[in-house]
C-alpha cells in the first residue's frame, strides 16, 4: 500500500510541517495538519476553490479543516477528521493548480520547442528505422587474449556459416562453450535500436537502446541474405551479430501532430515543475514524522 501514496499526498507530508505546542507534546508532526509559514498560500488557494462562500463563513470552514485533519492523525477513528484528509488532497490540488497549472500556457512552449520534440519522435510520434539483432559476445577481461578471442569467433561464424544455423540456439550454445573454456562470454536476443544514438528529450528516458558505433553498423549492413556478421570488435569484446528483422521509419506529418505535441510538452513541463516545488518545499521544511501512525494510514 506504501507503494500506492500519490504525489500529492506527498505534497501534503511536505505542507504538513508544523510548531503547533500540541504536537510538540506527541513528538511528531501529523501529515495533514497545520501548514505553518505555508497556511496563508493554503488559505489563498481555499478561497479560490470556494470563491461563493463569505470570508467569515470560508475562514471558519478552513479552520475547521485545519483541526480536524490534526485530529483525524491522533485519532484515526474520528469519521469526520478523516473526512476532512479529502479536503485537504482538494486543498492541495487548488494550490497546484494555481502555482502550476495556471501559470504555465499553452502560449510557453515555442515552435522550436515543439519540432526538436517531433525529431526525437518524442510522446509516441512515430519511430526511427530500427534493427533487430540477436549476438554473442566474447568480453573483454583479465584473462583476455585478442588473437585468441578473435579466432574463437572466426571459427564459430565459419561452423555457422558451414551449418546454416543461424539461430538464437547456435549463439546461445557457442556462448555456453565459451564459457567453460573460461571465457566471459555473453548472448543476448532480439535487441531493436536505430541507427544513430538518439537523447532524450525533457528528461524522458529514451525508448531505444543506443548501441557503439562498430555494433550499430554492423548490424545495420546485415539484411534477409546476409544475416550473420563475421567477428566485429568493439570497446566490449567481439561479437557475432545475427539479423532478425528492420522496421522502417515512420512518422505522421509534422502539421498533423505540432499541437499534440505541444500539449504533451506543457504536460511535462507541469509535471517536472510540481516535481521541482516538493522538492524545493521538501528541502526548506523540517519534517517530523510519526512512523507508526503514518503507516496506519498507508495501511
Amino acid at each position: 500500500m506504501k507503494q500506492h501514496i500519490t504525489l500529492f499526498m506527498v505534497f501534503l507530508l511536505v505542507l504538513s510541517c508544523s510548531t503547533d505546542p500540541e504536537l510538540a507534546a506527541h513528538g511528531s508532526s501529523y501529515p495533514y495538519g497545520a501548514v505553518g509559514e505555508d497556511l496563508d498560500a493554503e488559505w489563498e488557494a481555499y478561497v479560490r476553490k470556494y470563491p461563493d462562500l463569505s470570508a467569515g463563513e470560508a475562514r471558519a470552514r478552513f479552520d475547521a479543516i485545519q483541526n480536524l485533519s490534526k485530529d483525524a492523525f491522533l485519532k484515526l477513528d474520528d469519521a469526520q477528521a478523516l473526512a476532512a484528509l479529502h479536503d485537504r488532497r482538494a486543498l492541495a490540488n487548488a494550490l497546484i493548480e494555481k502555482e502550476i497549472t495556471n501559470t504555465y500556457e499553452l502560449s510557453d512552449v515555442s515552435d522550436e520547442m515543439v519540432r526538436a520534440a517531433y525529431n526525437a519522435f518524442a510522446f509516441d510520434t512515430g519511430q526511427p528505422e530500427l534493427v533487430t539483432v540477436s549476438h554473442l559476445l566474447l568480453r573483454e577481461s583479465k584473462v583476455f587474449d585478442e588473437n585468441r578471442a578473435k579466432d574463437y569467433m572466426q571459427r564459430i561464424y565459419d561452423d555457422i556459416v558451414l551449418r546454416s544455423a543461424y539461430n538464437d540456439e547456435s549463439l546461445r550454445d557457442y556462448a555456453l562453450l565459451l564459457t567453460r573454456a573460461g571465457e566471459r562470454s555473453d548472448m543476448n536476443a532480439d535487441l531493436s535500436f536505430p541507427r544513430h544514438a538518439m537523447s532524450s528529450f525533457m528528461g524522458m528516458q529514451v525508448s531505444y537502446q543506443n548501441m557503439v558505433e562498430e555494433f550499430a553498423a554492423a548490424a545495420f549492413a546485415l539484411n534477409e541474405k546476409t544475416v550473420l556478421s563475421p567477428p566485429v570488435r568493439s570497446e566490449f569484446g567481439y561479437h557475432l551479430i545475427l539479423f532478425k528483422e528492420r522496421r522502417f521509419a515512420y512518422q505522421p506529418p509534422y502539421d498533423e501532430v505540432k499541437e499534440y505535441i505541444r500539449e504533451k510538452i506543457l504536460e511535462r513541463g507541469r509535471t517536472i515543475a510540481t516535481q521541482q516545488l516538493l522538492e524545493r518545499l521538501q528541502s526548506e521544511a523540517k519534517i517530523r514524522v510519526n512512523e507508526e501512525l503514518l503507516s496506519q494510514i498507508a495501511n
